[in-house]
């Protein structure tokens, strides 16, 4: 019997009020500031959340819970993602927590939603309460390399990809880097969500607290690598986009028959 939780729950404190968390959580505007590139809402109970990334639309989640400022409930696919708020003065206390897996492995599907929720709230934090609610640049670059997902993601996190020094296996949460990107000097870096779905996600404090997302997925018998970058700062944005280009530019050339 697994020893894991019955769900899977994250909880994070944003100095903001809990009406502006609302709005970020329900609507277009706010999902698309810190979590999707594309949202549909219909708000209330019988509605729907429906997400989407580069032009693909995910399957919509049915809204069966929605108390302003409070709690929003959704279900799809067999999997309930619950966002419970608690104002506290000017801040607010939220915890999102996924459940209902169905017939899956309980362990390996635990560890993939606590990983997710922990990458949605760090993002949110980011945008809310680090950066005062400011519009994000977002950039996304893709490379295609002929290797399984953890050859991939060793190879991403390796010498020849970002430059993280350290056991894949071991490294965690609050470690520092210099990544490596090619292009430029190594930019200090500190790990803030890093997860068994290979996921990875990096503060860059000289590119004003830019946020970059490292993901691995298997497609097709070769993996897709991404690094998708969320900057503040437009001044800074068109040299990073440079460096990440040339970076998974250099691993496909790498890997290359």
């Amino acid at each position: 019997m697994s020893d894991k939780p019955e769900y899977a729950e994250n909880v994070v404190e944003l100095g903001v009020p809990v009406e502006q968390v609302w709005e970020a959580i329900t609507t277009p505007a706010g999902l698309t500031s810190f979590m999707a590139d594309q949202v549909e809402v219909e708000p209330g109970v019988g509605g729907h959340i429906q997400l989407g990334w580069g032009g693909e639309m995910m399957a919509p989640g049915t809204i069966d819970a929605w108390e302003p400022g409070r709690l929003l409930r959704l279900h799809g696919n067999g999997i309930s993602e619950e966002w419970l708020l608690e104002g506290r003065g000017g801040a607010t206390a939220v915890r999102l927590v996924f459940s209902g897996y169905g017939d899956t492995d309980w362990d390996e599907t635990y560890d993939a939603f606590d990983a997710t929720g922990a990458l949605i709230l760090e993002m949110l934090l980011s945008w809310l309460d680090e950066h005062h609610g400011a519009g994000p640049t977002d950039t996304r670059v893709t490379a295609r390399l002929p290797l399984d997902t953890a050859a991939a993601w060793a190879a991403a996190l390796g010498s020849g990809g970002l430059g993280v020094t350290a056991d894949p296996d071991t490294i965690g949460v609050g470690d520092s880097f210099a990544l490596t990107l090619q292009g430029g000097d190594p930019v200090p870096a500190q790990l803030r969500t890093y997860g068994v779905r290979n996921e990875a996600l990096f503060a860059i404090p000289e590119w004003n607290g830019a946020r970059l997302l490292l993901m691995v997925r298997h497609r097709d018998d070769a993996s897709v690598l991404t690094l998708g970058l969320t900057t503040y700062d437009a001044s800074a944005t068109e040299a990073a986009q440079g460096r990440l280009e040339r970076t998974t530019r250099a691993m496909e050339k790498q890997f290359s028959n």
